[in-house]
């Protein structure tokens, strides 16, 4: 009976470990595709002030 018992206690300890890494992982992944998603949207922004002064809303010809 212990036997059993120490076994499932090791298989939820060790899935709980896997989905704790599982959210931590998707976590950081998240932050990384936002930091890059914001340097992009910083380098266009950047890029449109340089060439026309106005910012992203800049039309030509209106």
């Amino acid at each position: 009976m212990t036997d059993a018992f120490y076994a499932y206690s090791g298989l939820l300890n060790a899935s709980a470990m896997v989905l704790l890494l599982a959210i931590i992982v998707a976590f950081y992944v998240s932050l990384t595709l936002e930091a890059f998603k914001n340097a992009t949207e910083t380098r266009v922004e950047a890029t449109a002030l340089r060439r026309g002064g106005a910012g992203m809303d800049y039309r030509p010809g209106v």
